[in-house]
């Protein structure tokens, strides 16, 4: 029986879509990406503080994590930090766009990024915190 750990309490799992890799993500500030069968720990991908979650893109190449820190960092799977969108918040949540031409990261509002310029194309005020989102995706 192989052990994963964190230094620190998991937050969440999201198995890729062979279900050969775990991503795992902690209070302990780190997203890890686990190979299931050897135990191995294939990439960690680092934040200030504490990871709230993770999303693959559809080609499972490319990661999505956000935290405490106010921070959704996409990543290449290969531990290569592509884009940081910096939020100022807490972030709540993120979910791509089906076409992964754009990201939502929620907090105190909602900002929608667009995925290759790094820039946020529209912020989406709310009276109070927003807790999350509904995503259809295309079948």
């Amino acid at each position: 029986m192989q052990t994963f750990f964190h230094k620190d309490a998991v937050r969440g799992t999201a198995w890729n879509a062979d279900e050969s890799q775990i991503l795992t993500w902690s209070a302990d500030g780190t997203a890890v990406l686990w190979d299931v069968v050897s135990g191995e720990r294939l990439q960690t991908f680092f934040h200030e503080d504490a990871v709230r979650g993770t999303a693959w893109n559809a080609n499972e190449n490319q990661i999505l994590t956000w935290s405490d820190d106010g921070d959704a960092v996409l990543w290449e799977v290969s531990g290569e930090q592509l884009r940081t969108l910096s939020h100022g918040d807490s972030i709540s949540g993120a979910a791509w766009k089906a076409d992964e031409s754009q990201i939502l990261t929620w907090s105190a509002d909602g900002i929608v990024w667009e995925t290759q310029q790094r820039r946020a194309v529209r912020t989406l005020s709310h009276k109070s915190s927003v807790r999350g989102v509904w995503n259809k995706m295309k079948a």
